[in-house]
Order: C-alpha cells, then sequence, then structure tokens
C-alpha cells in the first residue's frame, strides 16, 4: 500500500466519522470570511482574491 492511498483511507475515515452538521456548516462560509485577515488589514494589505481563487474557494 502507497503513501498515498494510507492517506486518502485516512482522510475517507475521518469524512465518514464527521457529524453531518459540522459537514454542513463547513460549506457556509462567505468570499469574505475565507480571505478576511487582520494582519493584512493591520498592514494595509490587500487581501482581495483573484477570480481564479473566487472559483477554488467556491468550489470547497
Amino acid at each position: 500500500m502507497t503513501r498515498n492511498t494510507i492517506i486518502a483511507l485516512s482522510v475517507a475515515a475521518a469524512e465518514a466519522a464527521t457529524p453531518l452538521d459540522a459537514k454542513e456548516a463547513a460549506t457556509h462560509f462567505t468570499i469574505r470570511e475565507l480571505t478576511r485577515s487582520a494582519t493584512a488589514t493591520r498592514l494595509g494589505i490587500d487581501n482581495t482574491p483573484s477570480p481564479e481563487a473566487v472559483d477554488a474557494l467556491t468550489g470547497l
């Protein structure tokens, strides 16, 4: 069994053990919540995601 297979099986087992309400809660974040950063705000860094990043974030 390869290392990647072991990791995949571990992830699948953890997913199966996760309560349904926790899974649902994980999908209910806005892009703003996912990209908010106190450090970026404090340092004046624009943390606005690119269109490609938004597509990736919505796929989580």
